[in-house]
This record gives C-alpha cells, structure tokens and sequence, in this order.
C-alpha cells in the first residue's frame, strides 16, 4: 500500500515539475506590457467617444404636460 502511494506521489510531482511555465526575457516581457497599455487606452478612448456620441444637449420643450412625449 505504501509502495503505491509513494509511486503515485512522485508520479504527480514528476508530472508538475515537466508542466512548469517559463517567464518571459525582459524585453519581451516590456513589449507585452506596453501592447496591453496601448489596447487599454484605445479602449477607453473608444469608449469616451462612444458616450460622448449619444449626448444631447437638448432641452425638453415644457409646455403644460412635460411628461407627454
């Protein structure tokens, strides 16, 4: 019983430690991080600009019933 939990564990952590993820080089890593900032602030400029187009300055008129159109 033993033997088999042991050959279990270290089968798990053989399988771990093959599937380890690697960092980035530092440049690459920059380039990344500045990609993302610019999609960003596409993005919220996209967006700026979206609310911005629906905008109405206009008044409602008054009149005796505000509420009929």
């Amino acid at each position: 019983m033993a033997l088999k939990f042991w050959f279990c564990f270290f089968l798990i952590a053989f399988a771990f430690s093959a599937s380890q993820s690697r960092l980035l080089p530092p440049p690459e890593r920059r380039a990344l991080v500045d990609s993302a900032r610019e999609a960003i602030k596409e993005s919220l400029r996209r967006k700026e600009m979206a609310e911005n187009w629906y905008h109405v300055d206009r008044v409602s008129p008054g009149g005796p019933d505000p509420k009929h159109h």
